[in-house]
């Protein structure tokens, strides 16, 4: 990360934002430039093209069947920093509903969802 400079116009030399007297010249920018409260409407930028819609899960789409799904990553890694073999790969690899893996101190089933994509889920 640098450091970023702004020009001090009295002395015509580069001081640091974060310094006294950056910070000075930059409370002056800021005051000096304050915006008019218009509000304006931004158009799409293509009309004939519809908005890109978010990844997720289709409706209606079955995910259950073996191999419906590519899994690029094998391998996932929790938030607390343990590695995890991803449900869906272990799915497509054979395993069994009901499959018992245990990571990070924790033993996890092997699950389905409603719409068929495996997740790793509380034993009971």
């Amino acid at each position: 990360m640098t450091r970023y400079r702004v020009l001090n116009e009295k002395t015509g030399r580069m001081v640091y934002k974060t310094g006294p007297l950056g910070k000075k010249i930059m409370a002056g920018k800021k005051a000096s430039k304050k915006k008019s409260p218009q509000t304006t409407q931004k158009k799409s930028k293509c009309i004939t093209c519809p908005a890109k819609k978010k990844g997720g899960p289709v409706a209606g789409k079955c995910y259950a069947a073996r191999g419906s799904v590519k899994t690029t990553s094998v391998m996932k890694i929790t938030n607390k920093g343990h590695v995890r073999l991803s449900a869906r790969a272990a799915w497509n690899a054979g395993w069994k509903l009901g499959t018992r893996y245990s990571y990070g101190g924790q033993v996890k089933v092997l699950k389905m969802r409603a719409n068929g994509s495996p997740y790793w889920g509380a034993c009971n």
